[in-house]
């Protein structure tokens, strides 16, 4: 079954007779092209304008890679075809931006803290427990043990509590990121 015609946007266009392709040149300025033209420094693309066809496409702005290319498929504006990619036209990526940003950091903060505050602490907490059972027997390591879990548990218990107020801060800082872009 051929195909004679196809509608895009409310715009009939005759299927093509050979085979098409679009070549998107992503940041090329038509000075930049024209200059390329002249001085013979894009050879390939100068055959492509001589023996083909060569136009400037309006792009979208503010202009991104994925949403012009959107454009040039579709035929619509990136308000249409809903690829924004931009602080701009989708506020809520400044909220995303945030939160990921958040995210990366806390991540290196654990690893890092686990690396140089955590594992050495609980080795000394092991070497100190030890030494103390070895020289003055078992009850003076199992009192040293315990107290230190009893400190370990409360200071978790303290800091789930204080995490909840920090929850809301972050969730009203991603509210407060996301209106002011």
């Amino acid at each position: 079954m051929a195909v004679d015609n196809i509608e895009l946007n409310g715009i009939t266009y005759a299927w093509p007779k050979k085979p098409v392709a679009v070549v998107c040149i992503d940041g090329g300025d038509p000075l930049y092209m024209d200059h390329g033209f002249s001085g013979g420094i894009i050879p390939t693309m100068t055959r492509f304008r001589d023996e083909g066809f060569y136009a400037v496409a309006r792009g979208s702005m503010p202009s991104f890679t994925c949403p012009n290319n959107m454009s040039i498929v579709t035929g619509t504006e990136p308000n249409q075809h809903g690829i924004s990619g931009n602080f701009y036209l989708d506020r809520k990526t400044g909220g995303v931006t945030r939160a990921v940003e958040r995210g990366t950091k806390g991540i290196e903060f654990l690893l890092r803290f686990m690396l140089f505050n955590i594992l050495p602490t609980l080795l000394e907490i092991m070497l100190v427990c030890g030494i103390l059972w070895f020289l003055y027997g078992f009850l003076y390591g199992l009192i040293t043990f315990a107290t230190l879990a009893v400190y370990v548990v409360w200071t978790t218990t303290i800091t789930e509590w204080r995490l909840k107020f920090r929850r809301v801060m972050n969730d009203t800082d991603i509210q407060a990121t996301t209106r002011a872009v």
